[in-house]
């Protein structure tokens, strides 16, 4: 509404969390409020602010279309681990229980950053059944099954596969 846009999140952050927000602190503060961009079903693309820009801009992982709605989303560490914890659910699709399986990981490294020493208990959480491989990236590339790929932040996306 005209207004530029890193003091209208500051404002949504401030109220919601009580903190005081401001360049030298932003990104402590943001790493718990990503965007959720509604997408014209039922999904959002997440994406991080990372930064402030001297006009009162808001410096992001990712595009932002300007004109799209936004919702300012709240995570923290455990919500982030129960998250992981339904992703890696996905071995239990697998047919034969008694093959020895693969399971990937593929984690935005900014989950890393919220989680910090407690990102070792998604990784044991994810691996504790089968062997684990993974990756931390700068955002994750996934299709929504209808019509593109979409670039997320903060995501967890696990995979299993039987080996022989």
């Amino acid at each position: 509404n005209f207004r530029p846009a890193a003091e209208v999140y500051m404002e949504i952050v401030m109220a919601h969390s009580g903190w005081s927000i401001g360049y030298e602190n932003f990104s402590e503060a943001a790493k718990f409020y990503p965007f959720g961009i509604s997408d014209l079903g039922e999904n959002r693309v997440v994406r991080e602010p990372f930064g402030l820009d001297k006009d009162g801009s808001l410096i992001c992982a990712g595009n932002l279309v300007e004109g799209s709605m936004l919702d300012v989303l709240y995570g923290n560490e455990q919500s982030l681990l129960d998250a992981a914890s339904e992703a890696s659910q996905i071995q239990s699709c697998l047919k034969d229980s008694s093959q020895s399986r693969l399971t990937m990981l593929v984690d935005c490294i900014s989950r890393t950053w919220l989680l910090g020493p407690r990102f070792s208990e998604e990784l044991a959480m994810v691996g504790k059944i089968h062997q684990l491989i993974g990756v931390c990236t700068f955002g994750e590339i996934a299709g929504n099954r209808r019509e593109h790929l979409v670039f997320n932040n903060k995501t967890c996306v696990v995979g299993a596969m039987d080996i022989k």
